[in-house]
């Protein structure tokens, strides 16, 4: 329940917290663990280059068979997991309420302002949208995914080196 400042109890933040990580964590599963399979094509590369042509062209459709598996549905279904997870913690940055810029912490300088909080919020939500814009298009209008795929990256970038700067000035507020 909002209180009048507009800002939630912490165990709400805690709660948003614990889903985003949750759908980070699913989303980097979902992404890495089916390309674990590709480790299987090293054993059939070994074994093609002392084959005979027969055994070769066996070993060229096991191949492609492991290479289908790591075709868009496990890459588009966990960079929208994980582009959900940054929504959901955008967003919390963007709702909750800053120390204000005047309040000093352990080291003296003051606690980063909430402008630098919403701009950092503004590029996580901009960055997870992208994403989650460009992996529908992947599938209505592949053509245009691709752009927006790679503007959705270069926010992905701005938003972790913002969000890394961010955490290390919260670091130094007092708590509150």
């Amino acid at each position: 329940m909002p209180s009048r400042s507009g800002t939630h109890p912490a165990g709400i933040y805690r709660s948003h917290a614990l889903l985003a990580v949750c759908f980070a964590f699913l989303g980097v599963s979902v992404f890495v663990g089916p390309r674990s399979v590709s480790v299987a094509t090293l054993n059939l590369s070994a074994q093609y280059a002392e084959a005979q042509p027969a055994r070769q062209a066996q070993l060229i459709a096991a191949g492609e068979a492991l290479h289908a598996q790591l075709q868009a549905t496990p890459h588009t279904v966990g960079f929208a997991l994980l582009a959900v997870a940054a929504l959901i913690v955008s967003r919390v940055m963007l709702v909750a309420s800053p120390a204000p810029a005047g309040d000093a912490g352990e080291t003296g300088k003051p606690c980063p302002p909430a402008l630098c909080a919403r701009m950092t919020a503004v590029l996580g939500l901009l960055a997870g949208a992208l994403t989650l814009l460009g992996d529908l298009l992947l599938v209505v209008w592949p053509a245009l995914a691709n752009p927006l795929m790679i503007a959705g990256g270069v926010f992905w970038l701005l938003w972790w080196g913002r969000a890394g700067v961010w955490l290390f000035q919260v670091r130094r507020c007092p708590a509150s």
